[in-house]
């Protein structure tokens, strides 16, 4: 679900019932289910800081996730970003695309624009893979 999603409309004027799984900016006249993502993020943060990071990367969704606002990825974000904010927390955000060769260029930006990164989020399960097999080369 985006937040601004175009589908609300429609929705919101049927007699049908349904219920969205995510959440948009706006909930009036719908009824949706989701995670806290925001908390979720901060939890990350937290997690991370209380291990003794000071610099860490979250490797996200694809750009097309962000471009489309879909609400889980900027909520998840938004939680980390504020929540680091207040722990002091250096939080450097790059999108993944997918694919080894995407996860090598990715970490490799991530080092060279903030070199003292010692700790990951990671948003895309299908990225662990390819993450750990790159840090294992580096």
């Amino acid at each position: 679900v985006e937040l601004e999603d175009e589908r609300l409309p429609l929705l919101r004027a049927t007699e049908q019932p349904s219920v969205l799984i995510g959440l948009p900016a706006d909930t009036s006249g719908v009824t949706c289910v989701d995670l806290d993502w925001s908390a979720t993020g901060a939890l990350c943060a937290e997690y991370l800081a209380e291990l003794g990071h000071r610099d860490v990367a979250l490797i996200g969704e694809a750009p097309a996730v962000y471009e489309r606002h879909t609400g889980f990825a900027e909520r998840t974000l938004d939680g980390l970003r504020a929540r680091a904010r207040e722990l002091g927390l250096g939080v450097l955000h790059r999108p993944w695309e997918g694919g080894y060769d995407a996860m090598a260029t990715t970490l490799f930006r991530i080092f060279d624009e903030r070199p003292r990164t010692t700790g990951f989020v990671v948003q895309n399960e299908s990225a662990v893979e390819p993450l750990l097999a790159v840090l294992r080369q580096t």
